[in-house]
């Protein structure tokens, strides 16, 4: 709706970057980055 979309770099948990399937704690320190063309 705003224009955002993934970047590309999958879900990160705790700054490290989750391999497909890894668990984590669904909380504060997980996170999706998103880009939108300015």
């Amino acid at each position: 709706k705003q224009g955002y979309v993934p970047d590309g770099s999958g879900v990160w948990f705790q700054n490290k970057q989750l391999k497909p399937n890894e668990r984590c704690v669904n909380d504060d320190e997980l996170v999706l980055y998103l880009s939108k063309k300015l």
